[in-house]
């Protein structure tokens, strides 16, 4: 049994990894690189779950306005978005 098992491909809806949403986020938060190569690629909408889109555009706002991108920040920046 998935252990999402709301996120398993099935008909028209595409194959979801959470891991490799989960190590996109990650690089992101270590590598400043990984935040370029990941917008040349992904758009929030491409990650499953909800909290992962949420964290995706938090990381993008904050990369676009020339703050660093880290825990502290994104968390930061999560809570003024409520």
């Amino acid at each position: 049994m998935a252990a999402f098992p709301h996120l398993v491909s099935g008909g028209d809806e595409r194959p979801a990894s959470v891991h490799a949403e989960t190590t996109i986020l990650g690089a992101m938060l270590v590598e400043p690189l990984a935040i370029t190569d990941a917008t040349m690629l992904l758009i929030a909408d491409d990650f499953a779950l909800d909290s992962h889109r949420r964290i995706y555009a938090a990381m993008l706002r904050l990369s676009e306005a020339g703050h660093a991108v880290d825990i502290v920040t994104v968390a930061e920046e999560l809570r003024k978005q409520k």
